[in-house]
């Protein structure tokens, strides 16, 4: 692998921050002058002796594949699949983050997707936590391996265009601010632990289930605001009205239908809401003002069990298979005749 003096340089300056940050004298006097000393050559030879700097199979490892690794130490922020959050042990400014694509990607075009969303999501964090009147976005290139530099910006303050390292105290400080930002997947699955009705779909709270479909779950209000007031439940924690499936607004209308052939109501309302965060379907039956339940009481089992005999809705491959077997019955088996 070819390196350039001024990737040399840049090597240079990353080693003497990981001293400093992981070194205690004398030892790290010791490495800055060794480090410092070190021709061209020697500075190669060095890296890839610690597994630095090496090829195989035509992958290229550097300082930045190293933190990626775990080979270097680093103040991590946070990570997802495809990049980590590291902190910037010689920041512009404070709470200056480098996000390292796990790859070594050498083009700012072939930066994945992930990389960029890890960015505006601890964009965002440095925002809330640190209130900056600004986090710049900026893209650089080091020893060919692409970053992406969250610098934040504040009012009356410049750069630290000498690029000094900050303390230990205050790297480990800004860490511990920082780095509580989860991964959506997480995020998602405490959200669905604290939500009723994703409770609903994964059967941990029981229900009187109507029908459901790919998407979502249709089940009867047990404190219903009507006789046969159902609820259609999207299977995923749906937050806005707007994403909710289409597969659901679907179920909505089956229900309906189904409520206006059995309990004959004046109207039957579609009608969304948002609990718990989750965005859900009701279905209201429209009797008379007179019987519309201001309260809410819970309906005792022995209603709710007849309703759901009433206005349940099979799934399609049980219906057929129902129709095959009275198909059947009506037309006997008889024996085929041999050629």
């Amino acid at each position: 692998m070819e390196i350039s003096n001024e990737q040399i340089q840049q090597i240079k300056k990353q080693l003497t921050q990981q001293i400093e940050s992981s070194m205690q004298e004398p030892q790290k006097s010791q490495a800055l002058q060794q480090i410092n000393s070190m021709g061209k050559e020697q500075l190669i030879e060095f890296l890839k002796q610690n597994k630095m700097l090496q090829q195989s199979e035509g992958e290229q490892q550097c300082i930045f594949c190293s933190i990626v690794k775990g080979q270097m130490p680093s103040y991590k922020i946070a990570e997802n699949e495809k990049a980590v959050a590291v902190l910037d042990i010689r920041p512009l400014s404070r709470g200056h983050i480098l996000i390292i694509p796990k790859e070594h990607i050498e083009k700012p075009e072939n930066i994945p997707q992930e990389a960029q969303e890890l960015g505006t999501q601890i964009a965002g964090k440095i925002q809330e936590t640190f209130n900056p009147t600004k986090v710049e976005v900026k893209i650089a290139n080091i020893m060919g391996h692409e970053v992406i530099n969250l610098i934040p910006l504040y009012e009356g303050k410049d750069f630290n265009e000498k690029r000094e390292p900050a303390s230990e105290k205050e790297l480990k400080e800004i860490q511990s601010k920082l780095s509580q930002i989860k991964e959506e997947k997480t995020i998602k699955k405490e959200i669905a632990q604290d939500c009723l009705f994703c409770s609903i779909v994964q059967n941990k709270t029981p229900s009187v289930k109507l029908s459901e479909n790919e998407k979502a779950v249709a089940v009867l209000d047990i404190t219903p605001i009507a006789r046969g007031h159902s609820i259609i439940i999207p299977k995923e924690h749906v937050k806005k009205a707007g994403d909710l499936p289409s597969q659901a607004q679907t179920l909505s209308k089956q229900i309906a239908k189904k409520i206006n052939s059995k309990l004959k109501p004046k109207d039957v309302q579609i009608i969304t809401s948002n609990a718990f965060g989750h965005e859900i379907i009701n279905v209201l039956p429209i009797y008379t003002n007179e019987t519309m339940a201001s309260e809410r009481t819970q309906v005792n089992e022995e209603d709710l069990k007849e309703l759901q005999k009433l206005i349940s809705i099979k799934p399609r491959k049980e219906k057929k298979r129902k129709e095959k077997k009275k198909q059947e019955k009506k037309e006997p088996w008889l024996p085929r005749r041999l050629p």
